[in-house]
This record gives C-alpha cells, structure tokens and sequence, in this order.
C-alpha cells in the first residue's frame, strides 16, 4: 500500500478474488478485511485514501464494495462480536465517505457498545468532513463520560472545528469544564489570536479556580421544594448511561 505499484497491486487483486470466491470465501473473510485495512493504512501514508484504487482497477473495485459492504452489515449486527464490529468499523474508514457515512452515523447511538461508539468516531474523524463537528456533537448529552471526551478530544484535534467545539461551549450545550484542563490551557496560548480570545472568555474563570460566586448562583436552589418526578426526568436524561 504504501509503495502504490499498480503491478504489484494488480496480481494481489487476482489473489484475493480467487480467495473471496473460492470453498472456504467465509472463513477468509477476515483474513481479507485484514489485508485491505494494511493496504489502507499504507494508502494514507501516502496521502491517499484505499478507495482511490477502486478507480484505477476494475478487480479492486469489485472487492473494495464486496468488503466494505459486509463490514457496513457487520457494524450494524448486534450479534456479531464488538472486536469484529470494532474491525468493520475501521474497514469503513477506507471506503467512501458519502457510502458509509450514514452507517457510521448510526453506530454514535449511546445504546451502542462504547468500544463501537468509540470507533466510529474515530472514523468519521479521519474523513475531516466539514459537518463533521455537528455530527458527533448531535448525541452528546446522552453520551457516557468517555464517549463525550472522545468526541472533546477528536474536535480539539482538528485545528479547522476548534471554532465548533467553542461555539457549542458559548451556546451552554457543553459545559466549559467538558474540556480537560491541560487541553484548556493550550487554548489559553494558542497560536490563533481569535481561538485565544474566545478560550480566554470561556476558561479564564476556570483556569483562575474561584467557586464562591457559583456557589452563591446555586444557593437559592436549597429553599426550593423537591419534585421526585422532575428528578426522575434529569437522572433518566443524565445520569442513566453510567449510573445504571
């Protein structure tokens, strides 16, 4: 892969066609996910993305849909085993973004396994879709702690959805303290003036450590009446995905 020789690339495609169709194609199956994700993996130390290849040889076309189109069934399969799911997942992000997207969507979905979750956003990442930021931010409240500091992580990660990650702070959907403290404070010196700026005014307080005027903005909370009900919704909303 990361040599690129179409003639070398060509008579693996024969190979690996002769392995798809032949007696024992099911249980090569994972053998071959195996060979296309080091080839992709070798593709993007290149700059290139596995699917490009699909383009330039008919046969790598056939196979690249075969497998990814399986993997896209065995991500969804609740049946199959997370490791495998896990390994479908990765395969997806050698496919095309506009095919797999959808399926990689679904699978951020808090009732997934988080090792799944995980993947997919990783996934998603590696496309560096301009929606991207949008997409993985749509199931963070319901998230688990780490999902949502995986997704934290992956937008601070791209210099180009910092801005995203800020925008959703200023809005009150994610909370300042969301973001690490380490990570806060690379905020405080980055480079870019205008981020600079805008984390100074989001973490500065943070960063300074006062509490006494948060207190003070919660005290009136303690004379009012509780309502079980309410508190059931907030758990439920909250609470429910580690809290079981």
């Amino acid at each position: 892969g990361t040599r690129g020789d179409l003639k070398e690339l060509s008579r693996l495609s024969q190979h690996l066609l002769r392995l798809a169709a032949g007696d024992r194609a099911a249980s090569n199956a994972i053998f071959l996910r195996e060979i296309l994700l080091g080839l992709g993996d070798g593709f993007q130390r290149r700059g290139k993305r596995l699917s490009e290849l699909a383009g330039i040889d008919p046969a790598w076309s056939k196979l690249i849909a075969d497998l990814v189109g399986e993997a896209a069934r065995q991500a969804k399969d609740h049946v199959t085993p997370d490791d495998e799911r896990v390994q479908a997942i990765q395969l997806l992000g050698h496919g095309d973004a506009k095919s797999v997207r959808d399926v990689l969507v679904t699978l951020l979905d808090a009732k997934q396994p988080q090792a799944v979750q995980l993947t997919a956003i990783r996934t998603l990442a590696g496309f560096r879709q301009a929606d991207a930021p949008a997409t993985l931010l749509a199931t963070y409240r319901g998230a688990t702690p780490g999902v949502r500091a995986e997704v934290i992580n992956t937008l601070l990660s791209r210099p180009e959805w910092i801005n995203a990650l800020l925008d959703v702070i200023e809005a009150g959907a994610v909370a300042a303290t969301d973001v690490p403290l380490a990570r806060r404070n690379l905020l405080l010196r980055n480079a870019n003036a205008a981020i600079k700026e805008r984390a100074l005014k989001l973490f500065a307080r943070d960063a300074a450590g006062p509490r006494e005027a948060v207190v003070k903005e919660y005290q009136a909370a303690l004379a009012l009446a509780g309502d079980a009900g309410r508190g059931r919704k907030v758990f439920q909303r909250e609470c429910r995905q580690c809290h079981r």
